[in-house]
C-alpha cells in the first residue's frame, strides 16, 4: 500500500489562435517511482487553458498509480501566455478640404473595427490620431494604424487617404441662390473647374443663382485669373461681394469664351446688378481690383497688358468674399467653366504663403526689379543689377504655397539671376526676394506645350 513518488514539470504554454491550449501528459508529468518499480499516469486538471489563465500561474493537478491501484498527485505550475499578434484591418477613405490648413482623422476610424480580431478578445489602438495637411492634396497618404492586445503583441494595416478638394483658404457652400453645383481643383496645373447646374438668374437680376469658390478678403487686394474654357451657353468670371447672400453688393466680370464679356454690379443689396455685354475677342485674362472703395476689373489677351471695363465707388465691408464663378444664361442648363493661374493680392498666391511675409510693409513689387520672360517655360531671368554684392535670397512658392526654389546667395556678383524651372509644372508661381530689409514679390507664370 506505498504510494508512488510522483515528479511533476512547470512549463510555459502559449494559447493558438483561438485563444486555447490543451495540456498533454508529457508536459506536466515526469513520471515517478515505485516500490514494486511501475508507476502509470491517470489524469490532469484542467487540461483545457484559455486566455482567462494569462498572467498567473495555473496549478494543474496530476495524479498517477501504480500496478497495486496505490495513488499518488504532484502539482504541475503551469505559466500561460499569449504571442499570437492580433489582425488589423484598415478602412481606405477620402478626406476633402473647403478652406481647412489641415484635418485631423480618428484612427479608430481608419481601423475596420468589425473585422478586425484578436484571439483573446481584447485589443487596443496604439496609434495616434493623424493629421492631414492642405500640403498632401492631390495625393494618397498611406496611414500605418497599430492595435495592441493585452500580452503586447503588435498586429498593424495600413489605411490610404486620398486627399481632395480646395487649397488652404478656399471654400466652397454648394453655389449662391441654386445648389446643385460642383467645384473641384486639380493640383496638377493648379486647375479650378466649376459646374452650375440650373443656376441662371432670373430678371431683374436683384438676386444671383451661381456656381461659387472663394476666400475671404480683408482690405485692398486683387484677383486674377484665366479663363481656360467656358462649356455651355453661359459664363465664367471673377468676382469681388459683400457676402453669400444671393442679394450681397457685387462687382463681376465674366467671359463666354468665344467673343463676349459681361459686366455686372450691385451697388446696394436687393438692387438690379443690370448685366451689360460688351464684345471682347480673345480677351479671357481678367483682373477684378479693390482698393478702399473703388473697384476696377479688368480684361486681357495675355495676362499682362489689361483693359479696364468697370470702374466703381462703391461702399463694401473691409472684409469680402473674392473667387470664381460661373452660371448658365438658360434655365435648366449646365455650364462647366475651367480657371487656371489663379492669385490674389499684389500677385501673392491665394494660399499658403507664410504670415510675416504676408504682412510686410513691402509686399508690392518694386521697380528696381525686372524678371523675364514673363510667362517662360524653361528659364527665368532675374536682373539684380541694383543689388550686386549685397546677399540676395530666392524662394520661389506654387499655388499651394509650397517652397519649390529656395536659393542663398552671400554676395551677389551677376547681374542677372538664372532660375531653371524646366521641372516645375504650368501654373501661377509667387517670387519673392529677401535683400537685406526689404521684400520684393513679382507673380510668376510657367506654361508647358
Amino acid at each position: 500500500n506505498t504510494m508512488p513518488d510522483l515528479d511533476c514539470l512547470n512549463p510555459t504554454v502559449y494559447l493558438d489562435a483561438n485563444g486555447q491550449y490543451t495540456l498533454s501528459e508529457s508536459e506536466v508529468f515526469a513520471g515517478g517511482t515505485d516500490n514494486c518499480g511501475t508507476v502509470n499516469f491517470d489524469q490532469l486538471a484542467p487540461a483545457n487553458l484559455d486566455c482567462s489563465d494569462i498572467g498567473g500561474v495555473v496549478m494543474v493537478r496530476v495524479e498517477a498509480n501504480d500496478d497495486n491501484g496505490n495513488g499518488n498527485s504532484c502539482v504541475a505550475n503551469v505559466t500561460v501566455l499569449d504571442n499570437i499578434n492580433p489582425i488589423a484591418v484598415c478602412n481606405n477613405t477620402t478626406v476633402t478640404f473647403n478652406g481647412e490648413s489641415d484635418i485631423q482623422l480618428l484612427a479608430s476610424d481608419l481601423l475596420n473595427q468589425t473585422t478586425s480580431s484578436d484571439n483573446c478578445g481584447a485589443y487596443s489602438i496604439t496609434t495616434a490620431d493623424p493629421i492631414i495637411t492642405c500640403d498632401q492634396l492631390g495625393t494618397d497618404v498611406n496611414i500605418t494604424i497599430e492595435i495592441a492586445d493585452n500580452s503586447g503583441n503588435l498586429g498593424t494595416c495600413n489605411s490610404t487617404i486620398t486627399v481632395e478638394g480646395l487649397p488652404y483658404n478656399w471654400s466652397n457652400d454648394g453655389g449662391i441662390g441654386c445648389i446643385d453645383n460642383s467645384v473641384s481643383f486639380t493640383t496638377n496645373g493648379d486647375v479650378f473647374t466649376l459646374t452650375s447646374n440650373n443656376c441662371s438668374a432670373p430678371f431683374p437680376y436683384s438676386e444671383d443663382q451661381i456656381a461659387f469658390v472663394s476666400q475671404e478678403l480683408c482690405g485692398d487686394g486683387e484677383i486674377i485669373a484665366l479663363v481656360k474654357d467656358v462649356q455651355g451657353n453661359g459664363y465664367g468670371g471673377l468676382m469681388i461681394r459683400e457676402t453669400e447672400a444671393p442679394n450681397a453688393r457685387k462687382v463681376a466680370l465674366s467671359t463666354n469664351r468665344i467673343n463676349k464679356l459681361l459686366k455686372e454690379v450691385r451697388v446696394l443689396d436687393g438692387y438690379p446688378a443690370w448685366p451689360q455685354q460688351v464684345f471682347s475677342l480673345d480677351k479671357f485674362w481678367i483682373k477684378i481690383n479693390r482698393t478702399g472703395s473703388i473697384f476696377k476689373a479688368y480684361a486681357s489677351v495675355d495676362g499682362t497688358n489689361w483693359i479696364p471695363y468697370i470702374f466703381q465707388n462703391m461702399q463694401m465691408d473691409a472684409c469680402v468674399r473674392v473667387g470664381l464663378f460661373t452660371y448658365s444664361q438658360v434655365p435648366n442648363t449646365s455650364v462647366t467653366s475651367i480657371f487656371e493661374f489663379v492669385s490674389i493680392g499684389s500677385g501673392i498666391p491665394l494660399s499658403g504663403l507664410p504670415s510675416d511675409f504676408a504682412k510686410s510693409e513691402n509686399l508690392k513689387s518694386q521697380k528696381n526689379i525686372q524678371v523675364f520672360p514673363n510667362p517662360t517655360t524653361n528659364v527665368l531671368n532675374i536682373d539684380l543689377s541694383s543689388f550686386i554684392d549685397q546677399e540676395v535670397n530666392i524662394h520661389l512658392y506654387n499655388n499651394l504655397g509650397q517652397l519649390v526654389i529656395n536659393q542663398n546667395i552671400d554676395r551677389l556678383n551677376d547681374n542677372i539671376k538664372q532660375l531653371d524651372v524646366s521641372t516645375l509644372s504650368s501654373g501661377s508661381y509667387h517670387l519673392q526676394l529677401k535683400i537685406d530689409d526689404q521684400i520684393f514679390s513679382e507673380k510668376v507664370l510657367i506654361t508647358k506645350d
